[in-house]
């Protein structure tokens, strides 16, 4: 067996039957793992789909807090593919590409790899994308919420074409301000559960950032994003990291301060567009054309 794709779910009978839909093509099969559904989730039916019904240990006891790692680990833990593709019902490949991907695996395109990642569409910010790893690597998902999966550091890291993408269709515009800000105030919470287990894990801090910054919460913001900038973060992370200090600086009535610190941005990361664009608005308010 090729692929097998591997999701959780919760009352998703709206969303489910469309991510089958998109993934006509690709999966050899699809495991549900269901997290306590009570909407007729754990009835629908498709070929090609198993449906697993919750359990206990799929929270964390101790805080009867659910955790998003386990339900994933379970899930792969029960399929059979060569290939994992973890995917949400939330989630829609656009017509046509569940075949252009399924080609690309057959033909060995990614022989030589261990991790194949997609990118989302344009535009779009999503932390957690869809990604497919290799079933003997073991890898595990880490993580109460913005689960990732913790990888070797000698991986060999695939990613698929531009032209291959995905929409999430579960924003926050979609979800209406008002659960959109419940739902970014429980994942601080459980951010921070993940800080105290692994408090020397810079990403952690990184996510705790975006979730301060969506709720305007510039002091947090700031404070974390030193933080990890303290503990070496990697990567493209640093130019995203300091692009918050400016910017949380900025919003702090601290306008100078966030500029320059923009600049400096600028200076060590001159393609990081989000910098120059917000240079760009900054030096606009702060100087000014003169008009006659």
């Amino acid at each position: 067996m090729l692929i097998s794709v591997c999701t959780i779910a919760k009352n998703e009978v709206g969303m489910l039957p469309g991510m089958l839909e998109c993934l006509d093509g690709l999966a050899d099969e699809i495991i549900v793992l269901d997290t306590g559904s009570t909407d007729g989730t754990r009835e629908l039916v498709h070929p090609k789909t198993l449906i697993i019904p919750s359990c206990q240990f799929f929270h964390d006891t101790s805080a009867e807090i659910f955790r998003l790692d386990f339900s994933r680990n379970e899930a792969m833990s029960r399929a059979s593919g060569e290939w994992l593709f973890n995917f949400d019902a939330d989630c829609r490949l656009h017509p046509g590409d569940a075949e252009k991907v399924r080609a690309m695996f057959v033909s060995g395109a990614f022989n030589d790899y261990d991790v194949v990642q997609m990118r989302p569409d344009p535009g779009m910010i999503f932390i957690c994308h869809p990604i497919f790893v290799r079933h003997s690597l073991g890898a595990k998902y880490r993580g109460r919420t913005h689960e990732r999966l913790q990888l070797p550091p000698d991986v060999r890291m695939g990613v698929l074409p531009d032209t291959v993408t995905f929409t999430h269709l579960r924003t926050p515009d979609a979800e209406g301000t008002e659960a959109s800000r419940c739902k970014r105030l429980y994942y601080i919470e459980q951010v921070k559960r993940d800080i105290a287990d692994y408090p020397d894990d810079w990403y952690l801090h990184y996510l705790l950032v975006q979730e301060y910054k969506m709720l305007g919460m510039w002091k947090e913001a700031r404070d974390e994003a030193l933080t990890a900038l303290s503990m070496n973060a990697a990567g493209d992370a640093v130019a995203w990291l300091h692009y918050a200090v400016g910017i949380c600086a900025w919003n702090l009535g601290a306008t100078y301060d966030g500029y320059r610190e923009l600049e400096c941005n600028a200076t060590h990361f001159p393609d990081h567009e989000p910098t120059r664009t917000a240079i760009g608005q900054m030096r606009e308010f702060l100087y000014p054309a003169v008009t006659a």
